[in-house]
């Protein structure tokens, strides 16, 4: 153990020695995107309190209801267009020689976003027809709940190619627009009759259709020229793309696909668990401590995800072997940034969370600073392993995460329910906690062996000549 935090320490120290004496004009364009992202979220974050104030007006029940129903979005997200994402930024660099492969590379990734999520509308439609002949009360099985279930499964993936293009800025204002546009549609519903289930539904649905719109407005600028012509663009993708890129991306994305499907009930299943054993009122208050970590450490997760894995992906796409050294150097610093973010908001959770509930909903949702801390730990374990498959997914060994990814979720089914059924929502956090942190440890099993392997990409002693980011 020791010999491992000496490992880590002689990593630290060389990656500060390589950016201290270089930050100069260079390194402006990085912190400034850092500070737009942070100014993002932390606009977006106050934005969602409020808004989550408004939606959990309806009931612990309503907006149980409502955690389930987001959780199926998160499912679909993780089995396939997570997945897609994925492949594709791990694939921009290089497809990006020029300008006109770029703009058509980005066009192809755009064509596939919009056409599953046709497929997923058009299946969801389906089932929820048939839904209603057996369940004609139930207003969750409306337009409405398929309209929230689709939008944020499109939306995601664009946000995530315009943040693997670096566009922090824009990501910031359509972030802020996207949450602003919700709290301004639930005050005008609120003055004129009182906020339902529905009525949450069509709220939330208005203001992701308007900026899905505005997300593709921004991404076309980059896929297509003004004069071009269909038929030539067509041509153009088959000359300028490599002939294999579906293969490889396909590749690169089945590991994902498997993992999501694992994943998704690892991430999801205790909530569907919660569901089957308790009353649905606590599925509501399980959801709002989900969404209350979710809005902080969560989002504190995705900032700097979305900050490092672009210059992380970018240099291992380099030739220049220091460069890939020099990312395995980064996924270190991002790693333990996310141990201290974790354990910094469990612990403000622990003494102050059910003061914060109270904030931001009503006494109703309480579940106590324990079960709070707890969640919270577990659920940064999930992210902490997440850093860690950076190592793999940067050298595109996405198939050695399987097993464990795999072996996680089976087990969580059975932790959850047993946690679930002995020790009610405490017992779930419990078993989350114990789930993630299993899988964490297989993780950093995975990546020891496979470094030992003869894939060192993390050399402390390897001075690197080329600047930071």
């Amino acid at each position: 153990m020791m010999k491992f935090f000496q490992q880590q320490k002689n990593i630290l120290l060389a990656l500060y020695r390589d950016v201290k004496p270089r930050l100069t004009k260079q390194q402006r364009r990085p912190l400034a995107e850092l500070a737009w992202l942070v100014f993002g979220q932390f606009v977006t974050l106050l934005l969602s309190f409020v808004s989550i104030k408004y939606i959990t007006s309806i009931g612990t029940k309503n907006y149980g209801i409502f955690v389930l129903l987001t959780s199926i979005t998160s499912i679909c997200y993780a089995v396939y267009f997570n997945p897609y994402e994925q492949g594709y930024v791990r694939f921009l660099f290089e497809n990006s020689a020029s300008r006109s492969q770029r703009k058509l590379f980005l066009r192809k990734f755009l064509r596939g976003i919009l056409k599953g999520a046709g497929i997923a509308f058009i299946l969801f439609t389906g089932i929820v027809v048939l839904a209603r002949l057996f369940f004609q009360e139930a207003e969750y099985f409306s337009l409405a709940a398929i309209i929230v279930i689709i939008l944020p499964i499109a939306n995601q993936p664009i946000t995530g190619m315009l943040n693997a293009l670096r566009l922090r800025k824009t990501i910031a204002i359509l972030q802020i627009a996207e949450k602003a546009l919700q709290v301004i549609i639930f005050i005008v519903l609120v003055s004129i009759a009182k906020l339902t289930l529905t009525r949450v539904f069509w709220a939330i649905s208005a203001a992701f259709s308007v900026l899905l719109i505005a997300r593709l407005f921004v991404i076309r600028r980059y896929c297509v020229d003004s004069e071009s012509e269909p038929e030539k663009i067509q041509g153009k993708i088959q000359d300028v793309l490599p002939p294999n890129l579906d293969s490889q991306i396909f590749a690169f994305m089945l590991p994902f696909i498997i993992w999501g499907i694992f994943g998704g009930l690892q991430a999801n299943g205790e909530r569907w668990i919660v569901e089957s054993l308790l009353p649905t009122s606590d599925v509501g208050r399980y959801g709002l401590a989900f969404s209350l970590i979710s809005s902080t450490a969560v989002v504190s997760y995705n900032i700097l995800s979305q900050f490092f894995l672009p210059i992380i992906y970018e240099t291992f796409s380099s030739k220049h072997e220091g460069r890939k050294a020099y990312g395995g150097r980064l996924i270190v610093v991002f790693r333990w940034i996310i141990v201290l973010v974790f354990f910094g908001f469990a612990c403000l959770f622990g003494l102050i969370g059910d003061t914060v509930i109270g904030l931001v909903s009503t006494k109703d949702f309480a579940v106590g600073g324990m079960f709070l801390f707890m969640l919270t730990m577990g659920i940064g374990f999930f992210y902490i392993a997440q850093v860690e498959t950076t190592i793999g997914l940067s050298l595109c060994k996405t198939n050695i995460y399987l097993v464990p990814k795999i072996a996680a979720s089976l087990s969580s089914i059975l932790l959850y329910f047993v946690g679930c059924f002995f020790g009610g929502l405490k017992g779930t956090a419990i078993a989350v906690v114990f789930v993630n942190l299993g899988y964490l440890i297989w993780i950093i099993s995975v990546n020891r062996k496979f470094l030992a392997s003869g894939n060192e990409i993390i050399n402390a002693d390897l001075h690197i000549e080329e600047p930071m980011f």
